[in-house]
């Protein structure tokens, strides 16, 4: 993205802060607002790892915790899928209409090398 990671509305080091965005989702959360499927147990474990250790939260093995906050963080610039490809249903730009459909729609494209591309599979042992 051309801009960084932000919360909107606030300045300096709190918009970029980890107790901010970290706050938001825990009340997110709190008001059922933020739910996390019990499937993500990368996100659920960090979760269970965050600590605070002299006032300030430790980030210990956060990478999935840092993705989803980035991600809160600029939800702002998310697209809808009218915006992105075209309307989900029947004709979208999608196999089946929607985002994993299966028939319908334009027809799927393979890469050129890829096992369902017209031209053949490609086998990286024997080229």
């Amino acid at each position: 993205m051309s801009e960084e990671a932000t919360l909107p509305n606030l300045k300096g080091a709190a918009a970029y802060g980890l107790e901010g965005g970290v706050a938001e989702i825990d009340a997110r959360e709190r008001a059922g607002k933020w739910k996390v499927s019990r499937r993500c147990v990368c996100y659920l474990e960090e979760r269970r790892l965050y600590h605070r250790k002299d006032g300030l939260i430790v980030p210990l093995r956060d990478d999935t915790l840092s993705a989803a906050r980035y991600a809160y963080m600029m939800r702002r610039k998310f697209k809808t899928l009218d915006e992105c490809r075209g309307i989900a249903g029947p004709g979208a730009p999608w196999p089946g209409g929607g985002p994993r459909g299966g028939g319908g729609g334009k027809p799927t494209t393979f890469a050129k090398g890829s096992s369902g591309h017209s031209g053949g599979h490609y086998d990286i042992f024997n080229p």
